[in-house]
């Protein structure tokens, strides 16, 4: 059978001949070879034109979801009792304001926040802070139980010098 013809119209057994343009397309459809049946397989050449932009979109709403779970996670940890506690040590120490200037303002955490019900809780979190003089990271470790935390680490490391500033352990409860 003629590769530009389809096996017979409406049931009728008779080769109908196909209207083809140059290269065997028609109307955006690419004639491969017979099957084994004698009927032609017809693939789209539009397939990339559907995938990419189902893959383009796929993508931005996994990139979408992954920068959501971020904000969430960080407004969870700038919501906790451990950073607000030091923060507001922090712009209260006279050595941090003398080392990045007044008014201190905070920027988001990172690091981690765990509550355990039986070996009590830890906090580890890094908060960018900045002065009109400098900036730089607090670095705060914690134990408590409920809103009672001990703070076994409170330090600044300001960006471009080698010593840091110890605030010394404290206990902070509501």
């Amino acid at each position: 059978m003629d590769p530009t013809t389809r096996q017979g119209h409406r049931g009728t057994g008779v080769p109908t001949p196909l209207r083809t343009g140059a290269g065997g397309v028609c109307a955006g459809v690419t004639l491969r070879g017979a099957s084994t049946r004698g009927a032609l397989s017809v693939t789209s050449t539009n397939d990339t034109a559907i995938v990419i932009p189902i893959l383009v979109g796929a993508f931005a709403l996994a990139s979408l979801f992954a920068w959501l779970l971020v904000k969430a996670v960080r407004a969870f940890l700038a919501s906790s009792l451990p950073y607000r506690d030091a923060v507001r040590q922090a712009q209260s120490e006279p050595k941090v304001i003398e080392a990045l200037g007044a008014p201190i303002q905070a920027g988001p955490p990172r690091g981690s926040l765990r509550y355990d019900l039986f070996l009590g809780n830890r906090a580890a979190l890094r908060i960018p802070l900045s002065g009109p003089i400098a900036s730089g990271r607090l670095t705060v470790r914690a134990v408590g139980r409920r809103k009672n935390w001990r703070y076994t680490r409170i330090q600044l490391k300001v960006d471009g010098r080698k010593e840091t500033v110890e605030i010394s352990g404290w206990t902070m409860g509501v």
